[in-house]
Order: C-alpha cells, then structure tokens, then sequence
C-alpha cells in the first residue's frame, strides 16, 4: 500500500496515478483499503488521504468482502466506515476530493426502507459512516444518489465538511450521539430534488406523510447531538428542509448557528429546532420561497437570535388548492405552563421581508424582542386584504406579557389591531408602502421615499439576554438590512452541562471586524472569553509584516494598525499567536473561523502521531 508522510492516494480501481505537486506516478489504493488501512492507525494528525479523479462508489458494488469495518454481505450496500480517526487542533486528518465534479461518489439509490423518510440510523447506509472521530475535514466532492444520507456522524467533534456539491438523499449529513459536537458545514451546495416537484407539484402532506416521505429530511440532521453546528455559505435548493435538529435531552440541540447561506424553494422549514434548542443564531441569511420558515413550535429553551436575514416570498408553492401552501415567517404553537417557565430570550432585529401570507400565526411565545425589522407584507392579488402580523392568539391567548416587545419596525401596512390594542409599535412605522428597491433581485435597500420614524436601540446585556461575558448595543441604524451587511452581536458559546469542570469549547473567532470609517480597531470577538490582558498580533500584506501590541478584554482582541497600514488593512492577514488561550485553559482555534484571512504565527505543525 502506498503511504508515505501521512498521505494515502486512492483511484477506483487502485492503479498508479500521477501526482502533479509530487511531478511523479504513485501507487494508489481503492477507496475500501484505504478505509481498512485507517482502522490500522496508518494516517494521523496532518495526513491525508486524497481521493484522486473518478467514480467511486459503494463498498458491496466493488465487492470488497471481509475488509474490517465494511459489511461482507455481498450486494448489500455498505458505507466506507472511519473509526477513531484522529486529527490535533488545527492539524486535522483530512479527507479530500479533487473539487468540482472531478471526484464522484455515487449511492447506491434509493431502497424500500429509505422511502419511509426515518430518521437514518447505525443500520443504514451512508456513503462515509464516521464513529469516534474528531479533528477530520472532508472536503471536494461531487455527490449523488447517496439515500438516506451521505454522511453519518456517531459521536464525532470538530468536523469540517466544506466544498461538497450534491443531489439527492433524506439527510445529507446526519449525527447522533451525545457526545457529537462541533460540526461546520460550508460551502455546500445542495439541490435534494432536481426536478424541483416538492415545491412546485407535490402537496405538501404527501411529502410530510405520505408518498415522498424519503424527502422529509434536510441538508443538516441530528439526533439528540450536543451542538456546536455551525452551517454557513452554503446554497439549498428544491429541499423540504434544511436545518433540522432534533433534541430532547438536557444539554443537546444547543450552540447552533445558521449564517450567511441561501436557501431557495424549501417546501417546509428553513431552520427547525425541534424539543428543545438553546443558543440558536441565525443570521446573514437569504430565503428565497419557504413555507414555515422558521419553525419553533414546541420548542424548549431560547437565546435565539436571528437578524441581518432577508427574504422574498411571493411564489405560492404547491398546485392550486393545496391547503398548505399559505405558510408564516415564525410558527409557534402552544407551550404548557413547565415550559412556558423555561423559555429564555428571543431575539429578532433587522431583519427584511418581501412576504404574501402571514408573518406570525398563533402560538405561545413569553420572551420576544422584535425591534428595527422591515416588512413589506402588501397583498400579491388583487382585492385582497393585508393580513395581520399576528393573529389574534399571539402571544398568549387572551394576554399580551410585558416581556413580549414590538417596536420600531417598519411595515408597508396599517398596524393591525391586535398590535394596537396591545400597546405595542409605539414608535413602529407603518403603512409605508413598497419598502424596498427591487427585492426579487434580493436587493433590500430601503426606496428613497420611504421613511421611518425612529430606529430601535438594541442592547443586550451580559449573561442575561445573551451568554456572553460583556454587554452590547447598538444605535441609529435603520431598519431591516437596509443594503448593507448589519454586524450584529458576534456569536457567544453557552457552556454545556459540565463545562465548568471539563471544558470543551476551544476559543474561536466568531467575529472578525476590520478598520472602517466609523472605527480604526481591528475588532475580533471568540466564543469563550481569552486569558490575559494583551499579547502581540501580527499584519502581513504579501512580503510586509509587523507585529502589533493588542489588548485583551474577555473574549474580544483589539488592535490598532501601525501607519501605513491603512491601506491593506482589508485585505491583510492576521496573525495570532499559537500560545493564545481561552480562560478555560484550552488553546484558541481557527476552527469555522469566518474570515479565511486569519492565521497562527510561525510555521504550520508537520504530520504528526500523538
């Protein structure tokens, strides 16, 4: 077998390969005794193995029967199983495609049991089935056919999918296992049905329940997980869900974030925590055609953030007379008295929305700030009536609690009655008109001849609204997104249950704020807080570097550019010091950081065992 300085090459069919960065052949192995060389401990932190150009697929159609970690039923499809891979902070085991649709991996289709749309389990197929591994990144494929799901992850942290384009499947990715943490997923396009029928020819019930109930899944589920998911810049389309996470028990379906991705004709829910979800940011986003968009009905828990999200819902899925196709931007339903007692702050603010239907139906919500968000809710056909941004159950049937605040939105409508009644708007702007310039093209900026009366103040202060150490505000910004990316709170970790004794959220750049006219700072905030008051940060624009004194305050980094640095400081990297860590004693990460241009000083570690 081919390997040599933690590199595994593999071809379909095992034959010699030439690689171009080594300017010579090498040996190559099928993909099944690569994933049987794994199980023997042959790659480790920093290595790789390299899925050269071709078509790959199942382990039972290239007959590899009684490889260790594979299935021996001949015929029967069986994944290419990974266990205890192990990769080191920022030194991860990778497992990489050629990119675009060099490298094919192709499912065996879909089964009787797949048609059911349960969710998958250890029983079922996936093309790569990951057990106990943490520090992997998989990256560079083209996949297809890979029902019920692609990638199955048990009990796995710190995992990196990124640069997969794909069709087809229930779940794309799915993971269970309480101690399952940490996933990013970026920069995934996926289009679960091609011929876009879920959103345009099928009723929205037979997808739900009844004869394609093998799309009712989503490019991201789980089961019962920690947390720690993080799904940005990616592209979803003709899908029935996209983020689906599902937790019941305490401490799981928490620390999610949602951000910067596009999803388009989702037939069901665009986010959808389901039981229980604590920490959900979802932000940046753009929503072209959803049905329930944001689905929190049931759900247990709060410090839910969504802002900076804009989205055009004029397109009526379904044919005509499908009873579910009138759809809501934020679905609730009804909570007990228990859980009504254990909700926790929502957070809802600049947001813009071009919709035909209903904003919010009934259900019961008891923390909610809907501050600075624009909604053009004008009715589509003729001589219809503008519908209410609430019914008349929301929040609570028959009460309004003082810890539900509508204020300072705009809205192309009148206010409605039960807003009204309920003391609410009190500094709103409404009925504008057409709000934006040309929000079918996704261009939200407000019209010239729109104006607004007051912009909110949004605070949020610490450990209270928000989990993070120090408190936040922000002032006279207009409403929605207004054509310009609104910053935002940056994102804070929640501890899990236990983290005060055995910490395991490495600190993470959540934010990255470079020099602006209104600011001179470069501004980074991390999940956890940082240990110490300063350290020294470095700038390196092509051959031109410096070192920059930085100070520390809790989890935020600052430092000024020296002179002449004004320039490049947009495009210039970033350069922190290795021995940065967190207050928890845990060394700080690059993991989903979501600026490409910051790094760690010095030179990257080389392959190595632990």
């Amino acid at each position: 077998m081919f390997l040599r300085q933690g590199a595994i090459h593999v071809t379909p069919g095992g034959e010699p390969r030439y690689v171009k960065e080594d300017k010579e052949f090498v040996r190559t192995v099928t993909l099944a005794r690569a994933a049987e060389a794994v199980s023997h401990g042959a790659i480790y932190a920093g290595g790789f193995i390299r899925l050269h150009s071709g078509t790959y697929r199942t382990a039972a159609e290239q007959a590899m029967v009684g490889v260790p970690g594979l299935s021996s039923t001949v015929g029967k499809p069986a994944p290419y199983v990974f266990r205890g891979l192990r990769g080191q902070p920022d030194n991860p085991v990778r497992i990489m495609g050629e990119g675009g649709k060099q490298t094919r991996l192709v499912g065996p289709g879909m089964t009787v049991r797949d048609a059911w749309g349960t969710n998958p389990t250890d029983e079922d197929f996936a093309f790569f089935r990951f057990e106990d591994c943490e520090w992997i990144e998989i990256s560079g494929f083209d996949v297809s056919e890979s029902w019920p799901c692609f990638i199955y992850l048990k009990n796995c942290r710190y995992v990196t999918i990124r640069d997969i384009t794909a069709r087809g499947s229930n779940y794309l990715i799915f993971a269970r296992g309480e101690d399952c943490r940490h996933i990013l997923v970026e920069k995934v396009r996926w289009r679960q049905d091609p011929s876009s029928s879920i959103w345009r020819n099928v009723p929205w019930f037979d997808v739900k329940y009844g004869a394609y109930k093998h799309y009712n899944g989503g490019l991201v589920g789980a089961r019962d997980i920690a947390g720690g998911v993080v799904v940005r810049g990616c592209i979803v389309r003709d899908v029935f869900n996209a983020v689906r996470l599902k937790g019941k028990k305490p401490g799981t379906n928490q620390n999610v974030e949602v951000a910067d991705n596009i999803f388009e004709r989702v037939r069901d829910n665009v986010v959808e925590p389901e039981n229980r979800g604590r920490n959900w940011w979802v932000h940046g986003n753009v929503i072209r055609g959803a049905h329930a968009w944001f689905s929190l009905d049931g759900v247990e828990g709060g410090h839910w953030f969504f802002f900076d999200n804009k989205g055009f819902g004029l397109d009526r899925p379904g044919e005509p007379g499908d009873p579910n196709s009138g759809g809501r931007v934020f679905k609730f339903s009804g909570l007990s008295e228990e859980e009504r007692a254990k909700m926790e702050p929502f957070h809802v603010f600049n947001n813009s929305w071009r919709i035909r239907g209903s904003y919010i139906k009934s259900g019961d919500v008891v923390h909610m700030r809907h501050l600075g968000n624009a909604i053009d809710n004008r009715p589509v056909e003729p001589g219809e009536e503008p519908r209410p941004l609430t019914d008349d159950d929301f929040p609570l049937p028959g009460i309004w609690p003082d810890t539900v605040v509508f204020d300072c939105d705009l809205c192309a409508s009148p206010l409605d009655v039960r807003l009204r009644e309920a003391g609410q708007e009190r500094q709103g702007s409404f009925g504008r008109g057409p709000l934006f310039v040309k929000p079918e093209k996704d261009d939200f900026r407000l019209r010239p001849d729109v104006k607004w009366d007051h912009a909110p103040v949004i605070s949020l202060k610490a450990g209270l609204d928000w989990p993070a150490p120090e408190d936040w505000e922000q002032r006279d910004v207009p409403p929605g997104v207004y054509g310009q990316g609104v910053h935002g709170p940056a994102y804070a970790h929640l501890p899990w249950p236990g983290e005060d004794k055995t910490p395991v959220e490495h600190p993470r750049p959540t934010q990255v704020l470079r020099p602006d006219v209104k600011n001179p700072l470069f501004r980074l905030a991390f999940s956890v807080a940082l240990e110490g008051h300063g350290c020294g940060v470095g700038l390196r624009d092509g051959e031109r570097r410096v070192v920059c004194p930085a100070r520390i305050e809790g989890r935020l980094l600052r430092f000024e550019p020296p002179k002449g640095w004004e320039d490049a400081a947009a495009r210039a990297v970033i350069e922190l010091p290795r021995d940065l860590a967190g207050q928890n004693g845990l060394a700080v990460t690059l993991w989903a950081c979501p600026d490409p241009r910051v790094a760690f000083m010095g030179k990257a570690p080389e392959p190595r065992e632990e």
